[in-house]
């Protein structure tokens, strides 16, 4: 489905074909306000064609009247329970000081959020939201004109490994390290992930189904280029009541950009709490970096909650990283009633 807006540019869905244009729309606007590229082609090609990928209802495409893309937008299906829909938006740097640019692609992504509002049990509260650096005007004066609110800041932060002083990982008792094999472990990484962000913000509760959709999605969208030996499991030895090993912890990790060792990027990281203060978060980085720096990669970036609930900001300073840019999350609410999202403690 096509549609036109009043100065005559147009919003269509994508095809396969259109991985390039997307990449390069984001690029330029990543150069303009950082000076370095964002996302690769052959990463938006195997994220666009994803078996549960919906290209027909779940992104649209800015194109101007000479079937250039100059932005793109994306919602996808946020799973059960369908109370938070996380949006993507890119705009290329040559279109973004004109409003109708951002207008008509936040215009559509507001109203595919609200077609999930029916699978949403009744009388929650429904969100949409959108993330902004703080240095991005444009984009952030769109967001505000739209009727989003600010509600949290990241930090992106980094450590360049050959200035670094890298630390040895220190390991509790008991616990071994091993590397993912997503043909055997998506089902204990969603379990071992739904316990260990059930008390970060932004959580929204979900089955381990949703949670291993996510894992899943996360590795195929990095197509030829995932790495399983970036991704590490800490296990516990088995307890008595399960009768088996149980995942305390992990870091997965995966290059910025394929065939690159320019940057490396720490996608995520956790600790389950009954291990929690035991070092294990540390020694989870440590060694995280320790690899990355085995492979010739200069740095390692990751983003962080600033306030985050269970100090992670203090770890990751402890760990050597610094903060190099922020970016607000926007948060425009479509229906209110009971807020199924972590806010507190």
């Amino acid at each position: 489905m096509s549609t036109v807006t009043p100065n005559g540019w147009g919003l269509r869905p994508p095809t396969l074909g259109d991985a390039a244009a997307m990449a390069e729309v984001a690029n330029a606007a990543s150069q303009a306000l950082y000076g370095q590229d964002q996302v690769a082609e052959e990463r938006v090609r195997n994220w666009l064609s994803a078996s549960d990928r919906d290209l027909e209802f779940g992104i649209r495409l800015l194109v101007d009247r000479e079937s250039r893309v100059i932005g793109w937008a994306e919602a996808d299906d946020p799973g059960e329970p369908h109370v938070l829909i996380e949006a993507r938006l890119a705009v290329h740097p040559a279109v973004a000081d004109q409003p109708e640019a951002w207008d008509a692609l936040l215009r559509w992504l507001e109203s595919r959020a609200r077609s999930f509002i029916p699978n949403a049990p009744e009388g929650t509260r429904i969100a949409l939201t959108v993330d902004a650096a703080t240095v991005d005007t444009p984009r952030i004066t769109a967001l505000e004109r739209f009727g989003a609110s600010r509600v949290r800041v990241m930090n992106r932060m980094r450590i360049d490994l050959g200035e670094a002083l890298l630390q040895s990982p220190a390991w509790p008792n008991g616990v071994v390290l091993r590397t993912l094999d997503p043909e055997v472990d998506l089902r204990v990484l969603g379990e071992a992930s739904q316990e260990v962000f059930r008390d970060h913000w932004g959580m929204v509760e979900q089955s381990v189904d949703e949670e291993m959709r996510s894992w899943r999605e996360w590795i195929d969208s990095q197509g030829e280029g995932f790495d399983r030996t970036l991704s590490f499991l800490a296990v516990a030895p088995h307890s008595e009541r399960s009768g088996c090993d149980v995942v305390a912890g992990f870091s997965l990790c995966r290059p910025n950009m394929p065939g690159s060792v320019d940057l490396g990027i720490l996608g995520s990281l956790g600790v389950r709490p009954a291990w929690r203060g035991q070092g294990l978060g540390l020694a989870l980085i440590t060694h995280s970096f320790g690899e990355f720096h085995r492979r010739g990669y200069q740095a390692v970036e990751l983003v962080v909650d600033t306030g985050s609930l269970t100090g992670a900001l203090r770890l990751y300073e402890r760990a050597g990283m610094r903060p190099i840019r922020q970016q607000f999350v926007y948060e425009k609410e479509l229906r209110p009633g009971q807020d199924l999202v972590k806010r507190e403690l």
